[in-house]
């Protein structure tokens, strides 16, 4: 069996981590034994870095760049050039196939490529109708349908002539796999079969052999002059509390500089600047206005001390605690990289994604499910206009009917209608504005009667890092994969996806939770 692994680049983190865990775990399992793995993608750059990591794994794989793979944003001039290009493509993929194989595709449908969307899809339908012993698994890490509102409109307007009518496959050779219990059963409830749907979280490499730490001392004086020499804040003596994240929209970032008006005395530590030019805009206001009010922390000194001064695991080692105030994650790594290092989460929950780790024992007392901040009636009747305009704008592109629209834009109105609105659905303009108040007693205060929180710096079981390791560890991420390779491989033809598949999923996900301002 070949393995024929897509995704539009390799870059470092996100899915090309996903993938190279993955293809580890199968590698010590003994899986990848006299099996060829093919990886494809649209750019160059972090594939040699790839190549020598699995070889140092002792996986032999083969990875060749197609830049037409790569992420697009041009229009189309018409329906006809863009299916020509498509089904070029097509007949690329479908070159890499032969005997029985197996197209991972990672992402597919995200919005960062349509050609290749509608190219996977004329790839299924041929194999399909021509008996070829090829199956297609989508590798789902983000819906374009969640929060998502401008990739979902590339997809559905991508040429001169409209866009694409159909982002799923139809037929009997495709199955899915969900990085989180939530996504598997939001697929089940959109008619997927069971059969196709296939529940995979991350590969997690539990290092129960801890390497000698440096003195904390180090860390703080790395972290002190990266902050003297970039502008920001840092008091070497004061606890801090780290954000392993990069810094873009949907993780909210400027929600924990608040939360601290529950323990002052900490700074918050935000590991990652952006690096992609959407969310650039939001990085930049961010870190001008952490600067401009002096507010204690920094952005961005992993790049340059992460690896290079100081480990990951001793830059957690010398924080007090972790925080997430992400409002939209696919599996989620960062609510528990710190428990199973014994170290106290703090922030947000997003209970679709912290339920499969609460079974666990993940402690998630200290996180919350709104934090609310008192917002003026002009600044409310603002944001209520500008998001029941996005839900009326989104419906009309997404043909989702009226009564959804309606029962939204009710739900919208009545989370503006008191002073105390959820800071998790303010928009930057909004949050950027309450910033600077910080700085006053009277309204930290005011936030502090708002959020009935008590930090209690609750650590995980001792026993949490061999429950992660049993569920999310290599060892039961290859079994769980082999296991549905070997599933897809013999798919019955006659079991089809559900018709209008994609128009489902944008009606499961028309909810505000999932359509945040800050995402727009």
């Amino acid at each position: 069996m070949k393995i024929v692994i897509v995704h539009y680049h390799f870059f470092p983190g996100g899915v090309t981590s996903a993938v190279r865990s993955s293809l580890v775990a199968l590698s010590q399992s003994g899986y990848l034994n006299n099996r060829e793995i093919v990886l494809l993608c649209g750019h160059k750059r972090g594939t040699e870095e790839l190549k020598k990591s699995l070889a140092d794994a002792s996986i032999n794989a083969e990875i060749n760049v197609h830049p037409e793979l790569f992420y697009r944003q041009e229009i189309w001039p018409g329906e006809r050039d863009f299916e020509k290009e498509a089904g070029e493509l097509c007949e690329l993929l479908l070159g890499y196939g032969r005997g029985g194989t197996i197209y991972w595709v990672h992402n597919p449908t995200i919005g960062k490529n349509p050609a290749l969307t509608r190219a996977l899809i004329l790839a299924a339908e041929k194999a399909d109708n021509q008996n070829m012993p090829l199956c297609f698994l989508y590798h789902v890490h983000d819906f374009p349908e969640c929060g998502r509102p401008n990739n979902l409109k590339y997809l559905l307007n991508c040429h001169e002539d409209g866009g694409l009518r159909s982002l799923y496959p139809d037929t009997g050779n495709v199955a899915f796999i969900c990085i989180n219990s939530s996504d598997e059963e939001l697929l089940l409830n959109s008619g997927v079969p069971r059969s196709r749907v296939f529940f995979l979280p991350n590969a997690i490499e539990v290092k129960k052999d801890a390497k000698p730490l440096i003195p904390i001392d180090k860390v703080r004086s790395a972290l002190e002059e990266y902050a003297k020499r970039h502008g920001y804040v840092f008091h070497r003596e004061k606890p801090f509390w780290l954000m392993p994240i990069r810094l873009i929209r949907r993780k909210n970032a400027l929600e924990a500089f608040f939360l601290r008006v529950l323990n002052q005395e900490a700074q918050v530590l935000i590991t990652l600047d952006a690096n992609s030019e959407p969310e650039y805009p939001y990085a930049n206001a961010v870190k001008d206005a952490i600067r401009r009010e002096k507010a204690p922390g920094m952005v961005g000194f992993g790049a340059e001390l992460v690896g290079k001064v100081f480990s990951f695991d001793e830059l957690i080692s010398t924080s007090r605690a972790i925080v997430t105030t992400s409002l939209m994650e696919g599996f989620g790594f960062a609510f528990i990289e710190g428990p199973i290092r014994g170290k106290p989460l703090l922030g947000r929950n997003l209970p679709h994604v912290t339920k499969d780790f609460g079974q666990l024992g993940l402690p998630l007392d200290d996180l919350y499910k709104r934090f609310l901040v008192p917002v003026p009636r002009v600044t409310r009747t603002r944001l209520n206009h500008k998001f029941t305009q996005f839900a009326r704008g989104y419906a009309a592109m997404a043909g989702i009917d009226s009564d959804l629209l309606e029962s939204y834009i009710y739900r919208v109105n009545r989370m503006y209608e008191d002073e105390a609105v959820d800071f998790g659905f303010l928009d930057l303009e909004t949050q950027l504005e309450l910033f600077p108040r910080l700085k006053d007693e009277k309204f930290r205060e005011d936030v502090r009667l708002l959020n009935s929180i008590e930090l209690k710096f609750s650590k995980a079981p001792r026993d949490f890092v061999e429950r992660v390791e049993d569920v999310f560890g290599f060892r039961a991420h290859a079994e769980k994969l082999s296991s549905i390779f070997k599933k897809v491989t013999s798919l019955d033809p006659e079991v089809k996806m559900p018709p209008k598949l994609g128009q489902k999923l944008r009606e499961a996900f028309f909810v505000p939770e999932r359509n945040r301002p800050l995402f727009w």
